[in-house]
């Protein structure tokens, strides 16, 4: 059952990519990076399971958001910026009747949100973020720096953790993108 609602979670996926070429590349290394990162935090299996499908349709709500921002080639401005958030509000009102997706819309919902409370769509903070969240953001954010996007090149990986290592405790929570950093200086290069 589970291959088969991830194969049908990866159609969406699909969808979003005919929008935003890349999209699906970005899905799938976010859904494998999470599975790696929920088994080296000591997640159990169904955990994982809501961790990956919420990596799957993280971005989903971008069906929503104009071309013309989505691939612009320069930083977004504030009024563009405020637009794209909105992508958060599209997914979990797509989403929110799947009610067998439970935790994985979590994930979508607080993907964004920040340690420090300067988040979005909801400004939580800290532990009040759901746990899966956390792990996805940096996982996301991780992707998104060693990745090619529109507006900058990827950046190497070492510049991408020593990023991630400064947003500790304000970004991210600190005990998660602690075992991230630890674990990839340990394992080597992970993309």
């Amino acid at each position: 059952m589970n291959i088969l609602c991830e194969a049908a979670l990866l159609g969406w996926t699909r969808l979003l990519h005919l929008k935003q070429p890349g999209t699906l590349e970005h899905s799938e290394r976010t859904l494998h990076l999470s599975n790696w990162l929920g088994r080296e935090l000591g997640l159990c299996e169904n955990q994982l399971k809501y961790l990956r499908w919420g990596a799957l349709l993280h971005d989903i709500g971008k069906l929503g958001i104009p071309q013309d921002i989505l691939g612009k080639p320069m930083q977004l401005s504030a009024e563009e910026f405020q637009i794209m958030q909105k992508h958060i509000e599209y997914g979990m009102r797509w989403l929110k009747p799947l009610e067998f997706l439970g935790p994985a819309r979590e994930v979508i919902h607080h993907h964004h949100e920040k340690w420090d409370g300067s988040g979005y769509p909801l400004k939580l903070q800290q532990e009040e973020i759901p746990y899966l969240a956390r792990i996805f953001a940096v996982v996301d954010v991780y992707d998104a720096l060693t990745s090619n996007r529109p507006y900058r090149k990827a950046l190497p990986q070492t510049e991408a953790l020593g990023m991630i290592e400064a947003r500790m405790g304000s970004h991210f929570d600190p005990a998660v993108a602690g075992i991230f950093l630890s674990r990839i200086k340990m394992h080597g290069p992970v993309h």
